[in-house]
């Protein structure tokens, strides 16, 4: 359940409604509320700043509310239309997997939220302002409220072109998302909750065979596998004795018809068995982030992928996305990533999952690089020496030999495409410094 809530979480923080809904609602709120204010006490300087601002009765009152409606709602336009042309820019350079990012931007739902906002914070004042000779009601205070609210959103238009002028750059783009993967890795990582401990089962094949019954769960409906629930299906398979073969890890694609899962009991298992190992997994039509490292590896390699097209041709992009998939592999190139068992509370094993492995992000990260970069001696060369940092950082032999088969893979690569001796040899220079 954990799982679900936090992947609707992010589902409502990655969309571009959720926030500026928030606050108009807020701003609907304050307006009932500060009008209700100034019923019950009737605000009016009688000197000063704030006396200049607020005097001229129902009238100005009215001229006011309607001038900032307008200015409001044509800013509000004009951030929506910039916003539209940063995502045209952002799919047509990065990749259309990559409006996610700038989607998720709070700052950009914040400033297109407030702008809305303000509109109808006006309108419910305005609607509230009375010049009867029976009844007289001038709100000063929401008056007041409302321009305060103006002066900020100018604040806040010059704040958003200076983000968005910033957020388009290529280097922060790239920046962003190799933080997100660092992110991410280190989420994924073992922890020291009791029921969520990924360690090497030496015997699993062995408690396997203690299980008299078995019965496969396949998929239902196409899709990307989003999300699992880790916490539910080691609490089922607690409850009723059973261990549980999960086939596929978030990031995969699913076919309606392939078995998802085994499901190992000590007496038959049931549909609703069955049914509960499927509702612990979330599957969608896109790919998702929350427990996908591969996601944001895919990102920064079809950055470099496009860059390195003949009809981009940027090499520099290239490089820096090749500088910056260095920092979570580096990381992971430290680390020891043990088979995906899950314990219960007994320290029994419960669940065996599939688990990213450094040689599966490894290949990820920099194969369609290669691929793409043979032929270019600068590609290849960075891609060496930053092979040998991951290789002096890491004290894993496993880590080790996949770095060296990458760095073989890139060698000969340059071999086969570098025809001037002088950029082979600066390759085979960084070559030779693994051996």
């Amino acid at each position: 359940m954990k799982t679900k809530i936090r992947y609707f979480l992010d589902a409502l923080q990655s969309s571009f409604w959720f926030l500026p809904l928030v606050i108009i609602f807020a701003a609907m709120g304050m307006a009932f509320l500060l009008l209700f204010v100034d019923g019950q006490w009737s605000y009016m300087p009688t000197s000063g700043l704030i006396w200049f601002i607020l005097s001229g009765g129902a009238e100005s009152a009215r001229t006011v509310l309607s001038t900032i409606a307008s200015a409001m709602l044509g800013m509000a336009t004009t951030v929506f239309s910039i916003t539209l042309v940063v995502l045209t820019l952002a799919s047509s350079q990065f990749g259309p997997r990559l409006l996610r990012n700038f989607m998720y931007d709070r700052l950009n739902q914040v400033v297109l939220g407030t702008f809305i906002a303000t509109f109808v914070f006006c309108l419910i004042v305005l609607k509230a302002v009375h010049s009867e000779s029976d009844y007289l009601f001038v709100p000063n205070l929401s008056i007041l409220f409302a321009e305060l609210l103006t002066i900020g959103n100018v604040i806040l238009l010059i704040i958003f072109i200076h983000h968005t002028s910033v957020s388009i750059q290529a280097d922060k783009v790239i920046s962003d998302i190799s933080q997100q993967l660092v992110k991410a890795v280190r989420k994924e990582l073992p922890n020291n909750d009791q029921k969520m401990v990924f360690s090497e089962q030496k015997n699993f094949e062995q408690a396997k065979e203690t299980y008299l019954y078995r019965k496969t769960v396949r998929n239902e409906k196409n899709g990307y596998l989003q999300a699992i629930d880790y916490d539910s299906l080691v609490d089922f398979a607690e409850d009723h004795g059973l261990m549980l073969e999960m086939h596929y890890r978030p990031g995969d694609f699913l076919i309606a018809g392939v078995t998802l899962a085994l499901i190992n009991g000590h007496k038959p298992v049931t549909e609703n068995e069955s049914d509960a190992v499927i509702d612990s997994l979330i599957i969608g039509k896109i790919r998702s982030p929350a427990q996908d490292v591969e996601f944001a590896i895919h990102q920064l390699v079809e950055i470099a992928a496009r860059a390195l097209s003949p009809g981009v041709n940027d090499p520099y992009t290239a490089l820096t996305c090749i500088d910056q998939l260095t920092v979570p592999l580096s990381y992971m190139a430290q680390i020891h990533f043990p088979q995906g068992y899950l314990y219960d509370s007994k320290e029994v094993v419960r669940v065996s999952t599939k688990r990213l492995s450094f040689d599966g992000a490894m290949d990820a990260a920099y194969n369609l690089i290669r691929q793409y970069g043979t032929g270019s001696p600068t590609i290849l060369i960075r891609l060496m020496e930053r092979f040998y940092t991951m290789y002096l950082l890491t004290e894993d032999k496993s880590h080790k030999q996949t770095i060296l088969r990458h760095a073989k893979m890139v060698h000969q690569a340059g071999k086969d495409s570098i025809t001037e001796a002088n950029d082979l040899h600066d390759l085979q220079e960084r070559f030779g410094r693994f051996e």
